[in-house]
């Protein structure tokens, strides 16, 4: 039961994770365009 419960929540950990970054890198992605000094 622990065992499966624990690689459910890292399935969607990893989602997550992979969410997230590709979240920032569209907005550092963004703010790159508009502020080039970053």
């Amino acid at each position: 039961m622990i065992i499966g419960t624990s690689h459910i929540f890292m399935m969607f950990w990893n989602s997550v994770q992979h969410n997230v970054q590709s979240i920032l890198r569209k907005f550092r992605f963004g703010l790159g365009n508009t502020h080039p000094k970053i």
